[in-house]
């Protein structure tokens, strides 16, 4: 029953850092789209045609933030456009591995390290989600398959990432687990 409790926060854990890996480029274009549909909601929309709105409203987000790493040419009006959209990504992968790791670990500094640690890897993926999209190849290639791409190359990374973080936080949550064991078995064997 134990190993099976660590083996599933293990799974947990992991699974949501891989998701949120893969989707952290989806941060910012996520938060305009409940935006944007909050906001016809607001305006007299029903609920069907603000979720419309507000998918229309990411997807444009979306595009423009390609469009313009793509397009623009200056490196600091580049690292401007991709740290509007790592931000995002950043904070919500804070929050997502604060929220896993508070129910594990009961100490506040562990929580605070291993979300930092999550946010960083975060972080690092989606830039390089966009400094790949900004490297593109032009023209027909682009399309046909002779189209390199690197998202092998940052799934394994985040992969590889979230592995060691996992890890850690699973000697964690064992380390706890059987100091609260311990603790159980000397106060049962005193009465």
């Amino acid at each position: 029953m134990l190993l099976s409790t660590i083996l599933l926060c293990i799974a947990v854990i992991g699974s949501f850092l891989w998701l949120a890996c893969i989707l952290a480029v989806f941060a910012t274009p996520l938060f305009t789209g409940f935006f944007v549909g909050g906001w016809a909601s607001q305006a007299g929309a029903s609920l069907p045609e603000a979720i419309i709105v507000g998918s229309i409203g990411a997807a444009l987000m979306l595009c423009a933030g390609r469009f313009l790493v793509i397009i623009v040419r200056p490196t600091w009006a580049r690292l401007s456009i991709m740290t509007l959209f790592v931000m995002p990504a950043v904070i919500a992968g804070y929050h997502v591995m604060h929220g896993i790791v508070k129910h594990i670990t009961p100490s506040a500094s562990l929580q605070i390290a291993f979300s930092i640690m999550a946010a960083t890897v975060i972080g690092v993926t989606a830039f390089r989600q966009f400094v790949e999209i900004s490297t593109l190849p032009s023209g027909p290639r682009l399309l046909g398959p002779d189209r390199h791409s690197d998202r092998d190359d940052v799934t394994e990374t985040c992969s590889d990432t979230a592995v060691v973080i996992v890890g850690v936080a699973a000697a964690t949550s064992i380390r706890r687990i059987s100091s609260a064991s311990a603790t159980r078995q000397a106060s049962l064997s005193r009465r």
